[in-house]
């Protein structure tokens, strides 16, 4: 679902966790030419690698100065960011960096996100213990995460969209059963998977309100 955000030409950055995943997939994608992927470390093109370390690509481009590299993502040169998520509030305030007891840092996210034209958030719509399977075209939820990401008030704020400084971003977050996406200060379901109980399934376990699209649509997957 995420690829469908992306169009010819764009300049993207991935970060880590699910949104490295877009990466294989993109291969088998042949409607889509000259995408462009950044990294933090300064890598330009090629395919990024999550493994040995986060920061490295295969057959690269071009390779500058981090800091460099860090000026174009300041200036508004990304197109689409993807970005992965801790907690989400019912502001669209989001948390990468620190959960529980666990403090992780936000690395080069802030700088990403101020003013990249659109922001994808990838995840899991819960954590710990979720399992889905996909049976027809349709989502199971073979196993419910235990933690609940989308709160009424995030642990520590690593994005605010209230204070973007690209007044026109898009932010959306893509999970494995859903989309929402920040319209005029609040969250809006826009989309749902096909199987997916939107009462029980999705509303019921975010602990704030949310809008939902008077045109909610179907994901589509590939």
């Amino acid at each position: 679902r995420a690829i469908e955000e992306i169009k010819d030409g764009d300049i993207i950055n991935l970060g880590q966790g699910i949104p490295t995943d877009i990466i294989p997939l993109l291969k088998s994608d042949s409607n889509l030419k000259n995408i462009h992927f950044t990294l933090e470390s300064g890598v330009s093109g090629g395919i990024p690698l999550a493994v040995p370390d986060f920061g490295i690509s295969y057959e690269p481009e071009s390779m500058i100065r981090p800091d460099d590299m860090f000026m174009l993502f300041n200036g508004g040169g990304l197109d689409v960011a993807f970005l992965g998520f801790a907690q989400v509030d019912k502001t669209g305030n989001v948390n990468v960096s620190k959960f529980g007891n666990n403090f992780v840092g936000c690395g080069g996210f802030i700088d990403i996100a101020q003013n990249t034209k659109k922001l994808i958030f990838c995840g899991g719509f819960n954590a710990k213990g979720l399992k889905v399977e996909l049976e027809n075209s349709s989502l199971v939820i073979a196993s419910e995460g235990d933690i609940r990401k989308f709160i009424n008030n995030v642990n520590q704020i690593t994005y605010n969209p209230r204070f973007t400084s690209n007044k026109n971003q898009i932010m959306k977050i893509i999970t494995e059963r859903c989309v929402l996406e920040y319209k005029n200060g609040e969250l809006e379901l826009t989309e749902i998977m096909h199987g997916i109980n939107i009462d029980t399934q999705i509303l019921s376990l975010i602990e704030f309100n949310v809008n939902v699209s008077k045109d909610l649509k179907i994901m589509k997957i590939k």
